[in-house]
C-alpha cells in the first residue's frame, strides 16, 4: 500500500487518513513512512507506525 501526498500544510489540511485504503479498513501491521520536509533546510524524516485493530 502506498499513500502519497505533496505540499501539505498541516495547519490547513483537512483530509487526514481515516484508516481505510481502497474503501476497506487497512490491514493490521507495521507501516513505513518517509517525509521530505522542504524549506530553509531540507530534511528527510523516516520511521514506522504500528496499525492495530
Amino acid at each position: 500500500m502506498q499513500l502519497y501526498r505533496e505540499d501539505i500544510d498541516p495547519l490547513t489540511f483537512t483530509a487526514w487518513w481515516d484508516g481505510r485504503y481502497g474503501g476497506q479498513e487497512a490491514q493490521q501491521g507495521v507501516y513505513v513512512y518517509v517525509i521530505l520536509l522542504r524549506g530553509e533546510s531540507a530534511e528527510v524524516v523516516t520511521g514506522t507506525v504500528a496499525f492495530l485493530k
